[in-house]
């Protein structure tokens, strides 16, 4: 009786007793972890309904099949995502003045149900998510930490774990995802959009040199960059002469687009990493305080050292790791073994919410929080749809893969609804009709197809 009393005090415990009275099928055990069998009977929870039918499971992850090594800290229950209903957290994550589409309101509460259900509230803010993250890892990798540094992250690291199919799971709707495409960074001309990020991984014998912070209206493409007054971000790195020009299938140089430029300075001396943003070359011009060969960005981020789980150090917006869920040279085009990691990419439409591994938000969310993905949001593609029934090439059947085993996170705000981040050139995707035909196929299959939501993949 205390144990339903307890209960009854949060919306999730009201969910449980909804689910008791209506089924009989949730148990409570003596540490309080739950169970629950989905049901096709709608809910009430803070006034409104969620439709349980689309949720799988209400088990915490510490149940789950997730190889975790002994070294990884555990990740603790958010408290709040008891104490807070449903509704507080939905309004915690709203904006005033955005009008969602039909049938988004009611689904985003399901989400948020879903992960109040495994412990987490999407309404903290990224101060609280910061000190959350673990703080202990394996510092073994799935491959070494030389040559290509394929997968250079701890084996804790989320990004390498399939997704167990006991997790709970919230369905989108079908359809939700009507755009996307997989950006590449080779040479210009040969099928590339120049909007990949680019890896330059560089040795002890290479010359050190400074990746400054620029002021913003000097950098543009073609101009001399200024470095901005602020010293805080900038870094000394060893950087290869030959990177400065090198692009094309090995996925390493700089981007040509003139926008992002997006750029991993990679040091095998000591396998450290930083970003830039608007990455451009510095000139030789004492004056400015500059000197050729070395590099500017409108962003830099600060130094990490590898491996780590993948959970920070990004230029992008859920400032998790770029590297640890690009597509990488010949990942896709491997016909004798799948991508072995998880991908990220951008969506359209965000939602003000921030789940681990991320910990960050867009600073301009506030216009542009109609979606139903949030920041750090694990996606998966139905795991019982037969990928080998349909007739696909080889890259898109690899990338659908990849986004039903290990799924897909949300990490910023683009263009189209379902954007993925690649390190290759799209001459690789040349035998397959293009970059632009791989996008199709995979659209087809994300339009037509169950899209699940999924709790993050912890230790607990």
């Amino acid at each position: 009786m205390q144990s339903l009393k307890r209960l009854k005090r949060t919306a999730l415990g009201l969910v449980l007793l909804a689910l008791i009275s209506m089924a009989g099928s949730c148990t409570i055990g003596k540490s309080g972890d739950t169970t629950a069998e989905a049901t096709s009977h709608p809910i009430q929870v803070g006034g409104s309904t969620i439709d349980q039918s689309t949720i799988v499971a209400t088990r915490p992850t510490s149940i789950s099949p997730l190889s975790f090594s002994a070294e990884l800290s555990q990740y603790a229950a958010h408290p709040t995502a008891r104490s807070r209903t449903v509704d507080e957290i939905y309004s915690r994550t709203a904006t005033s003045g955005i009008n969602l589409p039909p049938g988004y309101v009611a689904k985003r509460k399901e989400i948020i149900q879903m992960y109040q259900a495994s412990g987490i509230d999407l309404s903290l803010d990224k101060e609280e998510l910061r000190k959350l993250r673990p703080k202990k890892w394996s510092k073994s990798t799935p491959q070494p930490l030389n040559g290509s540094y394929a997968q250079p992250y701890s084996i804790d690291a989320p990004f390498y774990h399939k997704i167990p199919s006991k997790l709970p799971r919230v369905q989108l709707p079908i359809g939700y995802v009507q755009s996307g495409h997989i950006s590449t960074l080779g040479s210009s001309g040969d099928g590339s959009d120049g909007f990949g990020i680019g890896l330059v991984i560089s040795k002890a014998t290479d010359p050190v040199r400074q990746l400054s912070l620029a002021n913003g209206a000097y950098a543009k493409k073609g101009e001399c960059p200024q470095h901005n007054p602020f010293k805080g971000y900038n870094s000394s790195t060893h950087i290869r002469n030959s990177a400065n020009v090198r692009l094309g299938g090995s996925g390493e140089g700089v981007p040509y687009d003139s926008s992002d430029k997006t750029v991993i300075w990679l040091d095998s001396s000591d396998n450290t990493t930083v970003a830039t943003w608007v990455s451009l070359p510095d000139c030789d011009r004492p004056d400015l305080g500059t000197k050729l060969g070395d590099w500017s960005g409108e962003a830099v981020t600060s130094k990490e050292t590898l491996p780590n789980l993948g959970d920070q150090g990004g230029i992008n917006a859920a400032a998790k790791s770029d590297l640890v869920a690009l597509i990488r040279p010949g990942e896709a085009i491997d016909p004798n073994k799948p991508i072995p990691h998880a991908l990220s990419g951008p969506v359209k439409n965000a939602w003000k919410a921030i789940v681990y591994p991320a910990n960050n938000v867009d600073n301009s969310i506030d216009q542009n929080n109609r979606g139903l993905l949030g920041y750090g949001f694990l996606v998966q593609l139905d795991p019982n749809f037969d990928l080998t029934k349909i007739k696909l090439s080889l890259p898109a059947r690899r990338i659908l893969e990849a986004i039903q085993t290990y799924g897909w996170y949300m990490d910023d705000t683009g263009v189209r609804d379902f954007d993925i981040k690649g390190n290759f050139s799209g001459a690789e995707f040349a035998p397959f009709g293009g970059v632009d035909a791989v996008d199709a196929e995979i659209l087809t299959v994300l339009k037509t197809q169950k899209l699940f939501v999924v709790p993050p993949l912890v230790k607990r």
